[in-house]
């Protein structure tokens, strides 16, 4: 019933996943046959890169929700702030992300949606223009393994904002033999999704706060493939108290299943008693 009740929304939401991907293939491919500057990467507070696709998708994004919902006052809440590109010195970046996002709604029909004038939906097109919008979406699921000693777990690159020697004292502790994964972005989720890797733990540095719209997206993708997300408390996590994960216990958990979960779950709490004492 539920799925009926949000289909169109639900419809909406993948087609526009599917503009945001081309949009950020094609940013890729311009980034990668040129070299890079000041107006294509910038650097956020955190130090992370920011190129024209964050902008970009995030406009595209607003642009069709705002049209396709617009009666039901859509609400963002968004990663890039847009004051940055309000500044004299970000005019190139600003010009380059008007282009990008103006090319990509020129290309909205070849995903079912209209790019100008009031957005809409249509789900296939037929007659005389002969052209049905492709469901490249496929089903995934974690991987089966429960066996630390076989699991792959992932981490962040960055040390600043990330506590590599006690999830490497965890992973010790249970049993994990395999080095870590450590990769940029939270692609990290994905790769638990779709059974690359079995865990993905985070734990921050002192002073840090986790900003809900790093790790939303990928919790919701990991529980629907079949896995488990908390905090290093056990506890759901909580994306309902502003921009950032305030009631976070230590950090961030995310297993193919419930045994390797329990397991780590269990050897936080072993080793925060034992480095207490």
């Amino acid at each position: 019933m539920e799925k009926e009740k949000y289909s169109k929304e639900l419809n909406v939401a993948v087609r526009v996943v599917h503009m945001a991907c081309g949009l950020c293939q094609k940013v890729q491919k311009g980034l990668l046959g040129n070299a890079l500057d000041d107006d294509e990467v910038k650097s956020k507070d955190d130090d992370s890169l920011v190129t024209i696709a964050d902008w970009s998708v995030q406009a595209t994004v607003s642009w069709i929700l705002s049209n396709t919902f617009g009666s039901e006052n859509v609400s963002i809440v968004a990663e890039e702030d847009v004051q940055t590109l309000s500044k004299p010195e970000s005019a190139g970046l600003l010009g380059k992300v008007v282009s990008t996002v103006n090319e990509c709604l020129a290309q909205a029909s070849r995903y079912g949606l209209k790019g100008t004038g009031e957005a809409w939906v249509q789900p296939t097109v037929s007659g005389d223009s002969k052209y049905e919008w492709p469901n490249f979406a496929k089903q995934v699921r974690v991987s089966p393994i429960d066996d630390p000693a076989l699991a792959t777990f992932c981490e962040p690159v960055e040390r600043d904002n990330s506590n590599h020697s006690f999830a490497a004292g965890l992973a010790s502790s249970v049993g994990l033999r395999n080095k870590p994964l450590r990769v940029y972005s939270m692609v990290k989720y994905a790769a638990i999704a779709q059974g690359d890797a079995e865990i993905f733990m985070k734990f921050a540095r002192a002073g840090y706060k986790e900003k809900i719209w790093d790790h939303a997206a990928g919790v919701l993708i990991v529980q629907e493939a079949g896995g488990v997300v908390t905090d290093a408390g056990g506890r759901s996590l909580d994306f309902s108290k502003g921009i950032y994960l305030e009631s976070l216990d230590r950090g961030i958990v995310a297993c193919s299943g419930t045994k390797l979960h329990e397991k780590l779950i269990g050897a936080v709490y072993a080793s925060w008693e034992s480095s207490s004492l």
